[in-house]
């Protein structure tokens, strides 16, 4: 039997055209869901204190990116039967909403799971600190504190242990008053940092009836220069923060630097209390 040359185009064709629509059927068929409310997050003794504020996740299935999703959140997954997912960390960089990224020093959560359209699957992921991080410093205040230097003041921190107050056992506390109304204070031992763009970022918890600032002042050619980061707004209760660190200190290309505190009485107070506690400054 001999077939005509434009049927056998037209049947070429039309099944190449049910091939595309069920290729499209399956791309953008129903989907699964995946609920993420909360995670776990461990520290080891080393690593400091387990504190943290992960505040959403970026997820990756099969090897695409799905996006970045605030937590808690509910998303739709295009994928059927077991699938590899991946879960990072995010973080608000210097504590600003539209400054997001998944965090450099946070592993993150890698699992098997089998989605079934239409099916909400509920994953608690778990979150630790990577393995190789270097702790350029940890201040938790529970036996010394490290912020020993004043520059152009005579408020320093003071370690706390005021039962109202108290984050994670004793704390740091500078203390303002009309005779004390200016503070600024760095960590006692100079830390050499890498200059090349490498991450670096200050971690702090932190409770304080007045803003103050943060930042860094670095040994330049024999010179201390300071470079303030950003200020933080008054907190009733412990907040934390992360302080992205990295451009100021490729910027400065100093040969070691310290971290800064500084704050200023307003003049319509008479005292004022900025509590710090689990300082750190981490790099790779």
């Amino acid at each position: 039997m001999f077939l005509n040359p434009t049927r056998t185009v037209l049947l070429i064709s039309s099944f190449l055209l049910l091939v595309g629509l069920f290729a499209c059927e399956k791309k953008s068929g129903t989907p699964a869901y995946i609920h993420i409310d909360k995670f776990n997050f461990t520290a080891l003794p080393s690593e400091g204190s387990a504190s943290n504020k992960i505040t959403d996740v970026w997820v990756y299935v099969n090897g695409q990116a799905l996006g970045a999703y605030e937590l808690p959140c509910t998303f739709p997954v295009l994928a059927e039967g077991n699938a590899d997912i991946i879960i990072s960390p995010g973080i608000m960089r210097n504590g600003i909403a539209d400054k997001r990224a998944a965090y450099a020093f946070y592993s993150s959560y890698k699992i098997t799971d089998k989605l079934i359209p239409l099916v909400t699957d509920t994953i608690v992921p778990s979150f630790t600190y990577l393995s190789g991080i270097q702790y350029k410093l940890i201040e938790d205040f529970e036996i010394g504190c490290a912020f020993t230097n004043n520059l152009g003041s005579d408020t320093g921190i003071i370690r706390a242990s005021r039962a109202d107050a108290i984050f994670e056992g004793t704390y740091g506390q500078i203390v303002l008053d009309a005779a004390h109304p200016y503070s600024e204070v760095l960590n006692s031992t100079a830390l050499v940092l890498p200059t090349d763009g490498t991450p670096i970022f200050a971690e702090l918890n932190y409770k304080n009836d007045i803003p103050f600032t943060v930042g860094v002042v670095g040994t330049v050619t024999g010179s201390l220069v300071k470079y303030w980061q950003l200020t933080l707004n008054p907190k009733t209760s412990w907040n934390k923060v992360y302080v992205d660190l990295t451009d100021v200190v490729a910027g400065l290309r100093g040969t070691s630097y310290q971290l800064m505190f500084k704050a200023t009485l307003p003049s319509d107070k008479t005292t004022a209390e900025i509590n710090l506690d689990n300082i750190k400054i981490i790099t790779r």
